[in-house]
């Protein structure tokens, strides 16, 4: 009969100052007392990638999250929890993933277990798109004023969506895009949400995706 809720997340900071860089919810939906709890954790050797694996509740995940976003750019659902997980480089400027866990979730009986191996694609400092290997995400100027132009870069025809969101991880606005060809193309933002309400100056990123991929842009929104 208790109306307790377990409220589990993954945030970054920055080191120097503490300030908050982003926050990821693990909360299970509906909202439960069952969750993950993310406790095997460790970044890339570079320091832009970090792997999660989560233990418990009924959803454990491996997620794999840029160090400047707060969406990850890869989840695998598993049958039970992980135990230990490491992220390195792999050929061709990726990562790859490995991690153990259990055969079952926590808290239901059985035995035996599972060996991971995934490869992210891409390297860099931030989230690789895929659309191809010299899409480019710009926005100018940044930080930004309430008045300011997206530009990305297409090597093959894709059908794109470009989402805002704030330092919490909540989707503030999306700019129209849709099927768009190759080439270079242009988004205007006018630093208002979904609902044409001006939004406070602060930090927030652009993500840019076509649904399997992603790219996302920490960008400075000045008064």
């Amino acid at each position: 009969g208790s109306n307790m809720v377990n409220d589990v997340s993954v945030e970054m900071f920055e080191l120097s100052s503490l300030d908050l860089i982003w926050h990821y919810d693990y909360q299970g939906t509906p909202p439960s007392t069952h969750v993950d709890i993310a406790t095997s954790m460790v970044f890339s050797p570079e320091g832009n990638r970090l792997a999660v694996g989560s233990w418990g509740g009924s959803f454990p995940e491996i997620h794999v999250f840029d160090s400047d976003a707060p969406d990850p750019i890869y989840t695998l659902d598993t049958p039970g929890s992980i135990f230990d997980i490491d992220i390195v480089g792999a050929p061709g400027g990726g990562y790859r993933v490995s991690a153990c866990g259990k055969g079952v979730h926590a808290g239901t009986s059985g035995r035996g277990g599972y060996f991971y191996a995934i490869d992210i694609p891409g390297g860099g400092t931030g989230l690789d798109l895929n659309f191809s290997t010299t899409a480019k995400t710009e926005v100018f100027p940044n930080p930004l004023g309430r008045s300011s132009t997206i530009t990305f870069t297409l090597e093959r025809a894709a059908d794109v969506s470009l989402k805002i969101y704030d330092l919490a991880g909540r989707l503030v606005h999306e700019l129209p895009a849709g099927n768009l060809e190759a080439g270079r193309h242009q988004l205007s933002w006018n630093g208002n949400d979904s609902q044409g309400r001006r939004l406070p100056a602060g930090v927030y990123f652009l993500k840019l995706g076509d649904g399997t991929h992603s790219q996302a842009t920490k960008v400075l929104l000045i008064d």
